[in-house]
């Protein structure tokens, strides 16, 4: 039974059982008022009231799946006594050894491996020839390099 008939199947449940309590309710609720000089189990002339109470205890909620994100200006500080000083910059090459027109396995560090045809080594980063087009990859980031044959 799929999500859906399951859920029409317990709201038809709750359902009958707010009936049923409301009809017990009822049947409670159901009150003759009988003057002073009747006899039980006769019945007496004049005015009977009834209270007729329905009240079911059958609520639906939906929530609404909410996804909230960012907006507007970020902002960052550093805290009081923290300085921050001048560094050098710095750049990871990429290995020596690539050359234009060889090909690659090269695996990543998720595990995944891709293979790829070097075009341009350029300061860490591989012009390749990948399906759509060409891809610029940081080939100093890769666990492994191995050339092809």
């Amino acid at each position: 039974m799929s999500a859906r008939g399951y859920s029409i199947l317990v709201f038809g449940c709750v359902l009958a059982v707010a009936m049923f309590f409301s009809n017990a309710e009822l049947l409670h609720s159901a009150q003759q008022q009988v003057p002073g000089n009747a006899v039980p189990g006769t019945i007496a002339p004049g005015a009977a009231s009834v209270q007729v109470v329905n009240q079911p205890a059958v609520q639906v909620v939906n929530q609404p799946m909410v996804t909230a994100v960012q907006s507007g200006e970020w902002r960052v500080s550093v805290p009081a006594g923290v300085s921050l000083s001048k560094g050098a910059a710095m750049s990871i090459d990429a290995p020596d050894f690539l050359e234009p027109g060889k090909r690659y396995t090269i695996r990543w560090a998720t595990g995944l491996t891709g293979s790829y045809t070097i075009v341009q080594v350029s300061r860490g980063w591989a012009l390749v020839r990948s399906a759509p087009g060409r891809l610029w990859i940081n080939a100093a980031l890769a666990v492994a390099i191995e050339e092809e044959k």
